[in-house]
Order: C-alpha cells, then sequence, then structure tokens
C-alpha cells in the first residue's frame, strides 16, 4: 500500500489531495502562470470557498493594520 492510500484509509486526507500532489503538483510548480498557493489547495481539497474568504479578509485586515502602523510610524 502507498503512502497516499495509507493516509486515505486511515480518513487523515482525501483521495482527491493525493490525486493532487500525485498527478497534477510537478506540472504546477514549473508552470509559468502561476496561481496563489490557496488556489492549488483548494483544488486539492484542502481549503473550501469559506476557509478561502476568511483568509482574504485575515490578509486584507492585515494588510490595512500595517498600512496604519506603518503611516503613524512616518507621521512622528
Amino acid at each position: 500500500m502507498r503512502s497516499g492510500e495509507i493516509l486515505v484509509a486511515r480518513g487523515w486526507i482525501e483521495l482527491k489531495t493525493v490525486d493532487f500532489f500525485a498527478d497534477r503538483w510537478q506540472e504546477l510548480i514549473v508552470e509559468v502562470d502561476k496561481k496563489l498557493l490557496v488556489q492549488y489547495l483548494q483544488v486539492a481539497g484542502l481549503l473550501n470557498n469559506k476557509q478561502i474568504d476568511s483568509i482574504r479578509l485575515t490578509l486584507e485586515q492585515d494588510s490595512l493594520a500595517f498600512f496604519l502602523e506603518r503611516l503613524a510610524c512616518l507621521m512622528r
């Protein structure tokens, strides 16, 4: 039994995830037109739309907080 099959049999990951990394990962990492990591993780079945939306919201909030902190430092 291969390692991916063991992980699926134990219920730790889905077959979709194993197939993604076994079949597509090598071709994707050499692609010229790269996508965001979250897009690859979604295709692999590791993230759903709700989780991606949450990540985007967090990044937007963090970016705004960083910008405001930086602006405050510059205004001193």
